[in-house]
């Protein structure tokens, strides 16, 4: 198991070459109970962030006198120290802010009349967000030591060969088979592969492929022993040979089975954490920005009453100003929430009919929706993927495809959930999509596509005469809540 040794943050070191400002946020930071370390240049300052056994924040201007801010976050992003720092610049100098914020640098101040006001959130804000990524840390090491255990695993386990006939019938098949299913091999030879499988369906065009192409590789595909109401996901890898002028389709069939309750047990981990944190944004939002936002919208109702004289107006639209610029200060840290609270309050159904609604208002695309799921809630992980994922294919439909329908199919029966969906837009090449290319508009295509893997799911694409089909099967049996 990995070790906790997260540390809360107590010292907090001043790197200002201005004696006078450095005093004051000396005073300052002392009042809210950490210890301060003070240097007046990079390189004094230097050894000793590097040496401390402490967790430290680091507030730096980036004008000193022998090395500039960036230089010293660098050498200390060298050495793999993970240590926040907050940047502090004189106005006008939003692009040096924004040049630190790239390097990973958690937060940034200007030195303006509100600059020792804005100290102690910015710091508290820093430290939260530090604690956070600590403890994604942690979880992803819990993580990458459960996927070295499986690997050992998986790297001694024997797979599963078999030869199928040219009606894919089970002519010869490893005893493997016995300890994957409990069916010994005698029992299945003669039956055709489909016996063994889930969604038929899914089997069927995996086999037609392999037909085709002769060959098919990394297939993911579930197999059972209904009786025992067994279940194993396998990766199947499958070739068409030719012996006494016959064909065969000789394949191996891997148990990843733990490999993939292991990708769940992460999503699961990384949906929870990221909906904690969106909560978090959603009630800053609530609680900071909107009132903020609210009392400069009152005085600019009043600036343009006609009682007031210009000066009053001036002095109205001045406060105005100042609060809308610290909305965006606050605004400009926070997250996009993405996620929709209906889906969180609600459920899949809800939220769907919330996203038609939402489309009705507009001229094209004309969204169709059908929605029979035979459960009203399941796991978040599973929600929130199918919520993004046809988003995403709404967005892209709407946006690149100048789709003028959209027919979206949810249903849930034979243990899978499947999301159906089609546009009469442009289309797009699907295998373009599984290669990842920066800045290009497909982006969220191929991120689609890992998510639904993650899952264990299967997407089946069909690019139309006009527009495209596609089709999604998941495992719902993981992504149900207990009764």
């Amino acid at each position: 198991m990995a070790k906790n040794n997260q540390k809360n943050i107590e010292t907090i070191v001043i790197i200002e070459d201005d004696f006078a400002l450095s005093e004051l946020l000396k005073q300052k930071i002392d009042s809210m109970g950490f210890l301060v370390e003070n240097f007046i240049n990079g390189n004094n300052a230097l050894p000793y962030i590097l040496k401390s056994t402490d967790s430290l924040l680091v507030i730096i201007d980036f004008e000193l006198p022998d090395i500039n801010g960036i230089e010293l976050v660098k050498r200390v992003h060298q050495t793999k120290k993970n240590i926040p720092f907050i940047v502090i610049t004189g106005e006008g100098s939003e692009e040096v802010a924004i040049n630190f914020l790239r390097l990973g640098v958690s937060d940034y101040l200007i030195k303006d009349s509100n600059f020792l006001a804005n100290l102690k959130p910015s710091i508290e804000k820093t430290i939260i967000n530090f604690n956070y990524q600590m403890q994604i840390e942690l979880q992803q090491q819990i993580i990458a030591q459960n996927e070295k255990k499986f690997r050992l695993i998986f790297e001694n386990m024997q797979d599963v060969f078999a030869i199928l006939d040219s009606r894919f019938r089970i002519i010869e098949i490893s005893p493997a088979i016995e300890s994957l299913l409990q069916i010994s091999p005698e029992k299945i030879i003669g039956k055709t592969i489909f016996n063994l499988e889930t969604n038929r369906h899914l089997l069927k065009i995996a086999f037609h492929k392999l037909v085709k192409e002769k060959y098919i590789t990394d297939f993911e595909i579930d197999i059972c022993h209904k009786a025992k109401n067994i279940y194993r996901t396998c990766q199947i890898n499958a070739k068409i040979i030719k012996s006494d002028e016959q064909h065969y389709a000789v394949i191996t069939m891997r148990d990843i089975t733990n490999y993939k309750q292991l990708q769940r047990e992460f999503l699961t981990i990384a949906t929870v954490t990221e909906e904690k944190e969106r909560t978090r944004i959603s009630e800053h939002l609530h609680d900071v920005v909107a009132p903020t936002l609210t009392t400069a919208n009152r005085y600019l109702e009043m600036a343009v009453h006609p009682t007031k004289t210009m000066s009053e107006k001036n002095e109205l639209i001045n406060e105005s100003r100042m609060l809308i610029e610290d909305s965006i200060q606050c605004i400009r840290q926070l997250s996009n929430i993405s996620s929709s609270n209906v889906l969180s309050e609600y459920g899949l159904e809800k939220a769907f009919l919330k996203l038609q609604e939402r489309f009705s208002k507009l001229e094209k695309p004309e969204l169709k929706f059908t929605i029979l799921l035979l459960h009203e809630r399941f796991n978040p992980v599973l929600e929130n993927i199918a919520y993004r994922t046809v988003t995403e294919l709404v967005h892209n439909s709407l946006k690149h495809a100048d789709a003028q329908q959209v027919v979206i199919h949810i249903t849930e029966k034979e243990n899978y959930f499947t999301i159906s969906y089609r546009d009469d837009g442009k289309g797009f090449d699907y295998e373009a999509i599984l290669v990842p290319k920066e800045n290009a508009t497909q982006q969220g295509l191929f991120l689609m596509n890992i998510r639904i893997k993650s899952l264990g799911g299967s997407i089946i694409f069909e690019r139309l005469s006009k527009g495209i089909s596609l089709r999604i099967d998941i495992p719902v049996k993981h992504y149900l809540l207990p009764a």
